[in-house]
């Protein structure tokens, strides 16, 4: 199985990522809280099959997530991490990428004008 998000929202549902979804649970969720305009995000995780979960800070004013793959030319290789964050007050959003296994591959902080649609701003 594959790491998946878990959202805390603020009427205590409890919103997992369902990875055979079309269109993907972060999608879903992001129009979920554009049509209950009083409902947020209050926290994320990110839970991998080891059990082994990285939460970010609760209550904050938006939340990343993303996947992405890098492939490595000339030798082929390929590199997959998944990505969870937040926005912070100062408009930066701290990401933190990690592989399938949960080893945390590297953090980095954008403006949120280059977090794209991975962004939900509650």
């Amino acid at each position: 199985m594959n790491p998946y998000f878990i959202a805390t929202l603020s009427d205590g549902t409890i919103f997992e990522e369902n990875i055979n979804d079309n269109p993907n649970s972060w999608y879903k969720l992001k129009d979920l809280l554009k049509d209950n305009k009083n409902l947020k995000i209050i926290g994320i995780q990110l839970q991998f099959d080891n059990s082994v979960g990285i939460s970010m800070p609760n209550n904050k004013i938006g939340y990343f997530y993303g996947k992405r793959a890098v492939k490595v030319f000339p030798f082929g290789g390929e590199s997959h991490g998944i990505g969870v964050g937040f926005l912070r007050d100062d408009g930066l959003v701290d990401i933190e990428w990690y592989n399938n296994n949960g080893n945390l591959l590297k953090r980095e902080s954008r403006p949120e004008a280059k977090a794209g649609f991975f962004l939900i701003k509650n």
